[in-house]
């Protein structure tokens, strides 16, 4: 998927230039975002003599999916979401096909309007009611058995749920906040493949007992 690169320009008084590509190196077992990695996942321009903490709280789209996080981190996919204060006007995160096993420390990008985490390690659908802006939703190829987490998302209308590795003796759940907000907003996009049966039949059997 390639990144939308439309973050806002660098300072008129400023020169444009690019950042010098840096690589990290972690420690055994640490995939995290750092520093580094955050000023790699941007097209965005640096203005001459700009402050790094000035242009990082410019930067409003990230890349960092697998193919760049694994090249970034020689070889390891990110499995820790972090250090996003650093880039509080965030709007599209792209984290899809890494290693990551939590949704959290999204509070701090309260402007994220996309978020891609397909492709992941991801069991749950959590930590999310802090982004009231978010628009499109990618969480598909996890392992997710429960649809919740989404009520205070008034403005989601995508949101992508195929192919989680749900366990042959468990049934895929729906939590009654999250399908009462969701019900509500009727015109939502709800994609799902292997369960959509089972989703559409709980937006109907919901919207009969609101009735």
């Amino acid at each position: 998927m390639q990144q939308n690169n439309d973050e806002l320009p660098a300072d008129d008084e400023h020169t444009s230039k690019r950042l010098e590509p840096q690589r990290v190196s972690p420690r055994d077992g640490e995939r995290e975002i750092t520093v580094e990695t955050l000023l790699n996942a941007t097209k965005l321009s640096v203005g001459k003599n700009e402050h790094l903490s000035h242009y990082l709280k410019r930067i409003t789209h990230l890349a960092l999916n697998g193919d760049v996080s694994k090249s970034l981190l020689k070889g390891g996919a990110i499995r820790k979401i972090q250090n996003l204060h650093l880039c509080p006007k965030l709007k599209v995160l792209y984290l899809y096909d890494n290693e990551v096993e939590v949704i959290e420390n999204l509070e701090v990008v309260p402007e994220l309007t996309q978020l891609h985490l397909q492709g992941n390690c991801l069991r749950r659908m959590e930590n999310l009611t802090p982004l009231h802006h978010l628009e499109k939703l990618y969480l598909e190829k996890n392992a997710i058995t429960r649809l919740e987490g989404l009520r205070d998302c008034l403005e989601l209308q995508e949101l992508y749920l195929a192919n989680q590795a749900v366990p042959t003796d468990r049934f895929f759940a729906f939590e009654e906040d999250t399908m009462h907000s969701l019900a509500v907003r009727f015109s939502l996009l709800l994609i799902i493949d292997e369960i959509h049966c089972l989703v559409t039949a709980a937006f109907v059997n919901h919207l009969a007992s609101s009735a």
